[in-house]
């Protein structure tokens, strides 16, 4: 994103530009980054981002020639909704499930977070998604062609942990549905 030299970054703001969403919900909002992925954030005063939107107040980027779009500096140890919900799976010995919301929801699509042993004794991170993400480039190497499900897993760790939002919303993304369709369900390991 092009920066003012007008008005400089103080250098201790290590935080990301990202075109920011029309605030229509109370806690969420959706953001674009440099790079064009869709993130989801929790907001804390999320009235307040909603009386400053429109007027003029939040900075601006340059869309294209005469077109421009809010922008905000977001800070990743805020984290996201997704990330949260991670680690509070994490941290209640539970799993995540990301599917349709409502009472009769189908049993697809889904986005499986869970961290489970292996066969040494040791954990295992995983998401397991359907339908196939077809379209992303992440999840790409890892499509299997017939497989029922699509997955990926790696030795749970910290970096492990932090990769799993990115990539169940890259499954996610190739849903087509829109972030206020989607429920998070936790159940136990």
């Amino acid at each position: 994103m092009p920066r003012s030299k007008a008005y400089p970054l103080c250098e201790r703001w290590n935080g990301n530009f990202e075109q920011i969403a029309a605030a229509v919900n109370l806690v969420v909002v959706r953001t674009w980054t440099v790079s064009g992925w869709s993130r989801l954030w929790s907001v804390q005063e999320a009235d307040v981002l909603r009386e400053v939107q429109g007027t003029g107040v939040i900075g601006r980027t340059v869309r294209e020639e005469g077109r421009f779009r809010e922008v905000g500096m977001l800070f990743e140890d805020s984290g996201t909704l997704l990330s949260r919900a991670i680690r509070s799976a994490l941290s209640n010995n539970e799993f995540l499930l990301v599917e349709l919301g409502g009472w009769d929801a189908p049993f697809e699509p889904y986005c499986l977070f869970i961290v489970t042993n292996d066969d040494n004794g040791g954990l295992v991170s995983m998401i397991e998604t359907v339908p196939d993400p077809h379209g992303s480039r992440r999840w790409a190497p890892y499509i299997v062609e017939g497989r029922q499900t699509q997955n990926v897993s790696a030795p749970a760790s910290p970096e492990t942990i932090d990769v799993a939002p990115i990539m169940m919303m890259d499954a996610i993304a190739t849903w087509g549905l829109e972030p206020w369709d989607l429920a998070l369900t936790f159940g136990r390991r």
